[in-house]
């Protein structure tokens, strides 16, 4: 997953570090008890909430880890409010620039995300929300790791495998068996002396309650990524509880020589270091455009090889706004087609949608020639620009 993101607009594997460290400095406190391990721990999680909002996914389970003591009675309200007042301050801190301008345009300052919530008329009256892995049921839940260690696309936009997270899965059961046996009257005199895994148990909790959050809010699998790294350190950590510590080791190594091989990363459609990725050559006739519609995701680069003075439109099936809506996009939009001398063109991995087909339709444009291929583009779908026209404006809605 690093490897494969480096150099790409994806972030999460940058991400997972203060993810994790987060997770680090909530173990930290559990074992010293400095409430400043707290405070960084919501810190690093907010800041990585505030660079992507995905990460916020991984807060309920820190609070978890604190809410435990705080049940027991053993530290007050205001050391458990420390994390997520934290959380709050670093996701100020880190994007709170952001929030004041999207809410000074647009009355949301999460434009455009929790639009049903902070409503602005130039977004769709809905929350945006990728279901299309969301499991629908318990079972197809439960079956996720499975499914993962047999490899596929059911978590994630391209196909990946990965056998850990099942057999720290695996792990945690028999954990759970063993601590359950331990606690039983006929066991109990054996297992006087065994330590409680505290961290541990704190380590799972954190993992089980991210991977349930996970499921619900959106279940793909590279806002996953520190879950999978967890699963490691689950795996290692519950062998040495349940194993003699020369059979662990052993076995771990199996495991891990077994992950290794049968590994397999989402490479997201992206080319070898060696190609240039995103030297785009546009044809001559469309170096003059004055706006470009851009069907599908993430192709946004190609904006940067026209005309700086031309208009860039971002279209996906999932965020296509009503040009009906008559929002500050939509006029802005409008008003540059009705320009004198406006020359409207899409860019898209093939032929453009029909979702794409009708909102460029409600604008009044339409397809008149064949498309062309954009050169220097490397990728499993090679991209196209192609002309559009204006109709009859009066016909469009």
């Amino acid at each position: 997953m690093l490897w494969s993101e480096a150099g790409t607009s994806f972030a999460d594997a940058a991400l997972a570090t203060p993810i994790l460290a987060s997770l680090y400095f909530s173990l930290k406190w559990l074992r010293f008890g400095d409430v400043r391990n707290l405070i960084l721990s919501g810190l690093s999680l907010g800041v990585a909430a505030g660079l992507k909002l995905t990460c916020g996914i991984y807060e309920p389970g820190l609070l978890l880890i604190g809410a435990k003591p705080f049940v027991r009675g053993r530290m007050p309200f205001r050391t458990l409010a420390a994390q997520p007042m934290a959380f709050m301050t670093g996701l100020i801190a880190s994007s709170g620039w952001l929030f004041v301008l999207c809410s000074l345009k647009f009355g949301n300052p999460v434009f455009p995300y929790f639009n049903s919530i902070f409503y602005a008329t130039e977004g769709a009256s809905r929350s945006y929300r990728d279901t299309a892995y969301v499991p629908h049921s318990l079972l197809t839940a439960l079956s996720f790791p499975f499914r993962w260690a047999r490899g596929g696309s059911i978590t994630s936009e391209l196909f990946f495998r990965d056998i850990r997270p099942l057999i720290a899965l695996a792990l945690i059961c028999a954990l759970a068996v063993r601590i359950i046996a331990s606690r039983l009257p006929v066991r109990r005199r054996q297992s006087e002396n065994i330590e409680p895994p505290d961290l541990l148990i704190n380590v799972i909790a954190f993992f089980l309650i991210s991977l349930a959050v996970w499921m619900g809010a959106f279940s793909i699998q590279r806002y996953f990524l520190p879950g999978e790294i967890i699963s490691g350190v689950i795996i290692g950590a519950c062998l040495d509880r349940l194993l003699s510590p020369r059979f662990s080791v052993v076995l771990l190594i199996v495991i891990e020589v077994g992950s290794f091989a049968s590994l397999r990363t989402s490479d997201w459609g992206h080319t070898n270091w060696l190609r240039t990725t995103y030297d785009v050559t546009i044809p001559t006739q469309f170096q003059d455009t004055t706006m470009v519609f851009i069907a599908g995701e993430p192709f946004a680069f190609v904006g940067a090889f026209f005309s700086p003075a031309a208009t860039l439109v971002g279209m996906t099936d999932w965020d296509n706004r009503d040009p009906s809506q008559n929002s500050p996009f939509t006029r802005q939009i409008r008003a540059g087609l009705a320009a004198a001398g406006a020359k409207p063109a899409v860019v898209s991995a093939g032929p453009p949608s029909r979702t794409a087909l009708s909102v460029l339709s409600a604008y009044g444009l339409e397809l008149t020639q064949q498309c062309e291929k954009l050169g220097g583009v490397h990728r499993d779908a090679q991209l196209q620009i192609c002309a559009l026209s204006k109709g009859d404006a009066s016909t469009a809605r």
